[in-house]
């Protein structure tokens, strides 16, 4: 940590809760919340007032939450309590709101793949309010996102960036109770999260190896892959059985998340700096994506790094079956490429 090669994020030593949390917002809608004070919705305009309400309760890292539901999903059995004019006047106040009282970049919505008149709405909402705030995910299935509203989706994206394609069929592989699209892109389970985002910086520690491939893919690697592994494990045990969240949160005791859901995740990042000086230590004047050899090595990073995170079982990362979670964010091309 002090080189630079694993960063904390500056979380301090003693985190009271987990990084990331994604509620179960349907048990909103289903029961309402004894916490809250509000009883289960019966309208379209009770359903928005009650999803607002609690996002100013759901904790993470930003102090707003980073996932906010599959909103067509949880506001749609309500379309029919409201006139047409009613409906789109409620939920572009209902954007609004998100993007008044939850001004952060990291505040991340979602949309099911089936295709509904919400979705619809959000994204025609969405086109003409033009505002940053929230992420929008759509969940693609080929085999149940209509050809329409995937077009619509796409209209959208090349106006604003958004919504992103999550490919849904693929990660219900890995997450088969239900994943949430949160923050930057996270992919994780639902009525869970993840407790902690370590960051390891693949430049730094490249740097620190003098770009020797041999010493990065057998000493390099394995240490720092330990050293995260060992950071995951004392913070995620200290949220789980120190802190007293998950004994003392409304959203553990009324069934919003359960300690079950949730991993852990690490982020790899600087990956072409790193292979910049591998380059310079073998000679190639060639840029990493433009000389084989370079590309090569770089995907035997990569899966080192898989390979050495697998050998860890980390005692409270249920969801993930013990196992710390890539965020690949920086580098998702290349790990993409060894699926």
């Amino acid at each position: 940590m002090t080189k630079g090669i694993i960063h904390d994020l500056d979380e301090g030593h003693t985190p009271y809760q987990p990084r990331y949390i994604l509620p179960n917002y349907l048990v909103l809608i289903e029961k309402g919340s004894r916490y809250l004070e509000l009883k289960p919705p019966r309208n379209m305009y009770e359903a928005v007032a009650a999803l607002i309400s609690m996002y100013n309760y759901v904790p993470s890292i930003t102090s707003y939450p980073v996932y906010i539901g599959d909103v067509d999903v949880l506001l749609r059995k309500f379309v029919g309590t409201v006139s047409e004019s009613e409906l789109i006047n409620l939920l572009t106040l209902y954007w609004r709101l998100i993007d008044r009282l939850l001004p952060d970049a990291f505040v991340h919505a979602n949309l099911s793949p089936e295709d509904n008149e919400i979705s619809r709405k959000i994204l025609e909402i969405d086109r003409a309010v033009k505002q940053p705030v929230p992420n929008l995910t759509l969940k693609y299935d080929p085999e149940r996102t209509s050809e329409e509203l995937a077009l619509l989706a796409v209209r959208n994206a090349l106006q604003l960036s958004e919504p992103y394609l999550a490919n849904d069929p693929l990660l219900r592989k890995d997450w088969p109770q239900g994943y949430g699209v949160a923050s930057c892109y996270n992919v994780l389970p639902y009525g869970g999260g993840s407790y902690k985002l370590v960051r390891l910086n693949l430049y730094a520690l490249l740097k620190e190896y003098g770009g020797d491939v041999d010493r990065i893919l057998n000493e390099g690697i394995p240490l720092a892959v330990r050293c995260v592994a060992d950071l995951v494990s004392a913070r995620s045990t200290f949220i789980v059985e120190e802190s007293g969240f998950f004994e003392t949160s409304f959203l553990v005791n009324e069934g919003f998340i359960d300690p079950d859901n949730f991993t852990a995740m690490f982020r790899i990042y600087a990956l072409a700096e790193a292979m910049d000086v591998i380059a310079d230590n073998l000679g190639i004047n060639e840029p990493y994506g433009h000389n084989e050899e370079l590309n090569g090595i770089a995907v035997a990073i990569i899966r080192k790094i898989y390979e050495e995170a697998q050998r860890y079982d980390i005692k409270h990362l249920k969801a993930s079956r013990g196992k710390i979670v890539l965020h690949s964010q920086a580098e998702a091309v290349t790990f993409i490429s060894l699926v």
